[in-house]
């Protein structure tokens, strides 16, 4: 695998971004993460990268199981995840589910 762990994965994103010119805003993937796909692991790691933006303060992120907006512990089935971040005075909405 590309990477084994989430420190790793936001070094090749990192790497990926700077090659490119284009932010990463967030990306879960757990192909690679095995017994590290906790609701919290996941959720970390999007904090890390929306923090690593000067301009960004998180209003929320979390994880719920997309089906009964129940609050979950893994990042697995089917699973929402919501989120609002301020850019400067702008507050950005996003909602997605992901089939984990």
């Amino acid at each position: 695998p590309l990477t084994r762990t989430p420190q790793e994965a936001l070094e090749v994103m990192r790497e990926i971004e700077a090659a490119g010119g284009l932010p990463f805003t967030a990306i879960v993937n757990n192909a690679n993460l095995a017994h590290e796909t906790t609701a919290e692991t996941v959720l970390s790691a999007m904090r890390d990268i929306i923090e690593s933006e000067p301009l960004a303060r998180i209003d929320y992120v979390e994880m719920v199981d997309a089906d009964t907006i129940e609050p979950v512990t893994r990042a697995e089935g089917r699973v929402l995840t919501a989120m609002a971040v301020y850019i400067g005075k702008t507050r950005l909405i996003d909602n997605f589910i992901v089939e984990l």
